[in-house]
């Protein structure tokens, strides 16, 4: 099987909402982008589309493995 150009394992997000609080917007998300497919990550408003798309875009992450291509980021 072809080598992903996108790995995505154990993205978790969280946002405080006070000094005490936190909104979990993703957590645990895992999933696989092959060449010549297609993929769509679906979901009611507010579910952490949006949130997912912008934690990948802003790597590094923690606790969390993103892989582009055939290089690995593990942080």
């Amino acid at each position: 099987m072809e080598q992903p150009i996108l790995q995505v394992e154990h993205l978790t997000k969280f946002f405080s909402v006070g000094p005490h609080a936190e909104v979990h917007a993703v957590d645990d998300v895992n999933f696989t982008l092959r060449r010549g497919r297609t993929f769509g990550l679906v979901g009611e408003s507010g579910c952490g589309k949006s949130s997912c798309a912008r934690t990948i875009n802003a790597w590094p992450l923690h606790h969390s493995s993103v892989g582009a291509d055939q290089r690995q980021d593990i942080l």
